[in-house]
């Protein structure tokens, strides 16, 4: 897992080298709400019920309950991100990991 800052540079390194930088950031935002509404810590209204719950029982290896409450997992989210929606892997690993939301 990357620190921070690392991350945070890591981003910015890769946008530097997208066409369209501030869609690619609307796209990976997109992407993580999508991930924080399946696995139950958002509900956001932006992605249909019924395609979550679909895309919940697909992938029971995302879902993880702490005490009771849903678990954000950055490795699950980038992950999720890049399949989902069609990322590079490294660019929602830094975004993730970068904390930029």
């Amino acid at each position: 897992m990357m620190k921070k800052a690392q991350a945070e540079h890591e981003l910015e390194t890769l946008l530097s080298k997208i066409e369209n930088p501030k869609k690619a950031l609307d796209d990976l935002e997109t992407a993580q709400w999508h991930y924080m509404d399946l696995v139950g810590i958002t509900s956001s209204g932006i992605f249909d019920s019924s395609t979550l719950e679909q895309e919940r029982n697909e992938s029971p290896h995302l879902l993880n309950v702490n005490d009771g409450l849903p678990v954000f997992d950055d490795d699950h989210c980038a992950e999720f991100m890049s399949t989902k929606h069609n990322l590079p892997l490294q660019l929602c690993m830094a975004y993730v990991w970068g904390h930029k939301w």
